[in-house]
């Protein structure tokens, strides 16, 4: 209890009220990195680009093989395949997560292209990691 003075002089009686406040932290919910393995064929290809998450990785051969961590939740891998026009070309691949297999639900492995204009066609797969 506090006492302080008005100008007219008489004193009022105040009382400190203390607030507890509780401050709830949530921890940011951080994604534990997964080690992912991936392998990949191209049959039929004369060039092959692949890029993974975006960024190119490999260029010539046919074949990609990695096995790193990722923190995503969705494993995207680029295939663009040179060939001549009217050439079926198909892509073998293997995915997996922690040790447990994946793969892109649309596109299972193998997939088949069929190189129609250009002498090019491009496949992406999308697999939940």
């Amino acid at each position: 209890m506090g006492r302080f003075y008005t100008k007219s002089g008489i004193f009022q009686n105040t009382f400190l009220i203390s607030l507890k406040i509780r401050i709830l932290v949530i921890p940011k919910l951080f994604t534990m990195a997964k080690q992912v393995v991936f392998n990949s064929n191209v049959g039929g290809a004369q060039f092959v680009i692949y890029s993974v998450q975006g960024q190119q990785v490999s260029a010539g051969p046919s074949a990609l093989h990695f096995n790193q961590q990722f923190n995503d939740s969705m494993l995207v891998v680029g295939i663009s395949i040179s060939a001549p026009n009217g050439t079926l070309c198909t892509v073998t691949y293997q995915c997996s997560s922690n040790g447990q297999p994946t793969a892109d639900p649309a596109k299972p492995s193998p997939v088949n292209i069929l190189i129609k204009q250009f002498n090019t066609a491009t496949v992406t797969l999308q697999i939940p990691i």
